[in-house]
């Protein structure tokens, strides 16, 4: 298991800081453990699909700017440039899936992240029904277990309840909403998609 930083022991709440970014929940004392218990709200330490896309997100962003860099420095190699941003992105999240010991919502999102990159790099339009068979199918590869593994199921389930819900409710915001009332809009359709999505299973 990953070892809590220094910088996360100094805090009374670290480990809760360190369980919200990793995924261990060892390092929390038993009254924390059963507060979040009894709330019902334990789940929010557990590792999504959430946490890779914002980790590949500042790498996609690191990648970017190394590009400009590059771009002003007139590298000779304009070719090799292209492959800087879906190089960080993907290495980024693969580190980070490293780093938490890769949970089943970890390698979906990481299989997700991976195909998705290489459609977009080659100009391919993929659904998400599509990426998502992949990744299923990649994982299932290498650890048939994973089928019966209830977090393999709740990660699959609640990205393919996104999938079937979250486009109906964008398809319901007029054009001319203000940008705020549509990210909440669109927002509220995420989560009510990863409810009903997970709701069979939590029944």
């Amino acid at each position: 298991k990953p070892i809590m930083p220094l910088a996360f022991a100094k805090y009374s709440y670290g480990g809760v800081m360190w369980g919200l970014a990793s995924g261990q929940r060892h390092s929390i004392d038993e009254t924390t453990t059963k507060i979040l218990r009894e709330t019902g709200i334990s789940h929010v330490l557990a590792i999504s699909g959430m946490h890779v896309g914002l980790i590949a997100g500042i790498g996609a962003l690191i990648g970017r700017l190394v590009t400009l860099c590059f771009m002003k420095c007139k590298f000779q190699s304009v070719s090799l440039l292209i492959f800087i941003t879906p190089f960080c992105t993907i290495l980024s999240g693969f580190l980070y899936g490293e780093r938490v010991g890769w949970p089943p919502s970890a390698q979906r999102a990481m299989w997700m992240l991976g195909v998705y990159i290489t459609a977009r790099f080659f100009h391919r339009k993929i659904l998400i029904y599509d990426i998502l068979g992949m990744a299923a199918i990649a994982i299932l590869y290498s650890q048939p277990y994973q089928f019966h593994a209830l977090g393999f199921q709740l990660s699959f389930s609640a990205v393919l309840g996104i999938g079937l819900i979250a486009p109906r409710f964008v398809r319901l915001i007029p054009p001319d909403v203000h940008p705020f009332f549509r990210w909440l809009i669109t927002s509220l359709g995420v989560s009510c998609g990863a409810l009903i999505g997970t709701l069979p299973l939590c029944a």
